[in-house]
């Protein structure tokens, strides 16, 4: 990264702020594509700084003689005296009374700034056009060598978790180039909640950039959150199952909805409620909806770790007619009778029965016998 950063710098082109953002890039790219990112970047570059040198120029300037360039340059078209134009660069400078050569008028014009964006387009309106063009025409160029490249370096199926890292770049860069329909091929040999999450997040990200076919920037907005929603809810069943917001509570409104112990400290064989909210849980689909089963169960633990009650709890299980989002449950239990004064840990633990995997969570909570 440091020889990049090096032969970019050589170009003179790179401050502070356009080198942090260059290593921000490079960090984020596989390094067989650092190159064509580095040419990116040099393109960018070179057209921010042309603008920036014709936003500088957009101003009208004076002559020495206090007559508007612009008037003068006028003026020198139609042939007034001591005026120099200089026509290749749509620069003029004013000379009056000037009798120097006219080698060392053209040099005097050539030394003027152009007058204005206007001025220097209208004196080489191809090259102002031939710019447009190349600057539009090179990050294309550039997109489309970095699809081929990737598309080169695919295994068809997906053999390892980096080809799938792969395919989705590759169909990220195909929504760029306005590709959609590449974009939405399945991905060979992925994990089917793999899949589901990218399919669901490309078509999402497609309608909202879908300006074209809907104009209407709240019904794309619509669409892709429903096709994000989706992707979200896919991508969950891919992670750890988490056991969020444990609590003791006296009654259970609904998600979220709960009225806790305002202290956690209860007497021997006192009935509580717990409280606990499950994020990633799988949903299976079958013919009567979306089914979730979790199986639940707590032990407790005394200040030195013995294990002083456990229990189970009935199997939770349902079918919905959409993915659950807002799972939780709650369960009803009686404190050991025999149990001794002190701090106390309660640990919970839920094992989804349909994606085979646990989650847990603990709570603190203390014992008075004389309560």
């Amino acid at each position: 990264m440091q020889q990049v950063l090096a032969e970019v710098q050589k170009a003179g082109a790179l401050d502070p702020e356009s080198q942090n953002k260059l290593v921000q890039d490079l960090q984020q790219t596989d390094p067989s594509l650092w190159p064509l990112v580095v040419q990116q970047f040099r393109a960018t570059m070179a057209y921010r700084q042309e603008v920036q040198q014709r936003q500088s120029l957009s101003g009208t300037q004076q002559t020495p003689s206090g007559q508007p360039l612009a008037v003068a340059n006028s003026q020198a078209a139609t042939g007034t005296p001591g005026v120099v134009a200089d026509n290749s660069r749509g620069c003029t400078s004013a000379l009056p009374g000037s009798q120097q050569p006219a080698a060392g008028a053209q040099q005097a014009a050539a030394a003027q700034p152009p007058t204005t964006v206007a001025a220097s387009a209208a004196a080489n309106p191809v090259a102002s056009a031939s710019y447009t063009t190349s600057a539009a025409d090179d990050w294309r160029s550039h997109l489309t060598a970095a699809i081929k490249l990737r598309e080169a370096e695919l295994h068809n199926p997906a053999k390892n978790e980096d080809d799938e890292a792969r395919q989705a770049q590759l169909r990220l860069m195909y929504l760029l180039a306005g590709r959609r329909d590449d974009a939405l091929l399945p991905m060979p040999g992925a994990a089917p909640a793999t899949q589901g999450f990218w399919s669901a997040e490309l078509y999402g990200l497609s309608a909202y950039l879908d300006t074209e076919h809907t104009p209407d920037a709240s019904h794309r907005a619509a669409e892709a959150k429903q096709r994000l929603g989706e992707a979200l809810t896919k991508i969950g069943e891919s992670c750890p199952l988490v056991v969020r917001n444990l609590t003791f509570c006296k009654a259970v409104q609904s998600y979220g909805c709960t009225q806790a112990f305002e202290k956690y400290e209860f007497a021997p064989a006192q009935e509580v409620i717990i409280y606990a909210e499950v994020e990633n849980l799988a949903n299976e689909s079958t013919p009567h909806g979306y089914h979730t089963a979790l199986a639940s169960s707590y032990q407790i633990f005394d200040a030195r770790g013995q294990r002083v009650g456990e229990a189970e709890f009935p199997l939770s299980e349902e079918t919905c007619r959409n993915p659950r989002r807002d799972y939780y449950v709650d369960y009803r239990l009686r404190l050991p009778d025999r149990i001794y004064s002190g701090s106390h840990t309660l640990q919970l633990t839920i094992v989804d029965q349909v994606a085979h995997k646990t989650g847990q969570s603990t709570m603190e909570f203390k014992i008075e016998t004389n309560k």
